[in-house]
């Protein structure tokens, strides 16, 4: 909580300004002063996305576009931590008062790594649609198509590495678009076209860390399977909740 007041205050700060202008009322400006000054309270700061919203607002006199990378990041700390369920209860309060029946709000995009089934922080959210790499729209935007690797290697004046790049470096099938990853092309170029792992300890993955801790002889033998370049086939339950993912570790087999 309290590196979440610190990182509101930043936030506020960047929005100071706001505090000059003279539609504000006095309890306005002493709600975003304790946000600002870090003064926030648990309440205050469940309130402090969308009464930032509130804020602009009335500066600007025009509804506002919110932005949040890594929604996910908090809920995956707590679970590993050992607080998921007040991370929940408050993220359900700070982002589900800012994006429900927000009438300052234009529309809202979050990203994140790992899907968190929307009932969980988003319940009774209306208008919510989920984009995940399921999903045939904005498939081409969660990484690099060919043609653009094939844009980049006329950037770098390079003609000749297709072939490498697309068996290093594709593989990626989301929706209906094959795609390349970004971190490890671009990383290749700027190596001089050195062929390595790059994806290497470039995130966390508690999760599959947790998962592949369990020692389950079925993961294992999947994982042998893939290790051998081999196919398997799983139905995928994209509506799973972190806390049940220990009682649904095995998917039915198409």
């Amino acid at each position: 909580m309290r590196k979440l007041s610190n990182l509101m205050s930043i936030v506020y700060n960047d929005f100071r300004y706001i505090l000059q202008n003279s539609n504000l009322s006095e309890l306005d400006e002493i709600n975003f002063k304790k946000i600002y000054l870090n003064n926030g309270d648990e309440i205050g700061l469940q309130d402090s996305l969308r009464n930032l919203s509130y804020f602009l607002h009335r500066y600007y006199d025009k509804n506002v576009i919110i932005l949040i990378d890594e929604y996910d990041a908090p809920v995956i700390a707590a679970l590993k931590n050992g607080y998921y369920d007040q991370c929940i209860n408050f993220m359900h309060q700070f982002l589900g008062c800012a994006l429900k029946t927000n009438p300052y709000l234009d529309f809202a995009i979050l990203t994140g790594i790992t899907r968190i089934q929307h009932q969980s922080i988003f319940r009774g959210l209306n208008n919510f649609k989920t984009f995940s790499v399921f999903s045939d729209t904005y498939s081409d935007v969660f990484g690099f198509t060919e043609k653009e690797v094939i844009q980049i290697m006329n950037d770098f004046n390079i003609s000749d590495k297709l072939d490498e790049i697309s068996d290093l470096y594709n593989g990626y099938m989301f929706g209906n678009s094959e795609i390349y990853n970004p971190w490890t092309v671009l990383n290749y170029f700027f190596a001089g076209c050195l062929p390595k792992s790059y994806w290497i300890s470039t995130s966390e993955n508690i999760i599959i860390k947790d998962l592949l801790e369990k020692n389950d002889p079925e993961i294992i033998d999947d994982l042998k399977v893939l290790m051998r370049c081999d196919c398997i086939a799983r139905n995928i339950d994209d509506d799973l909740v972190y806390a049940g993912i220990d009682n649904n570790i095995h998917f039915m087999p198409y």
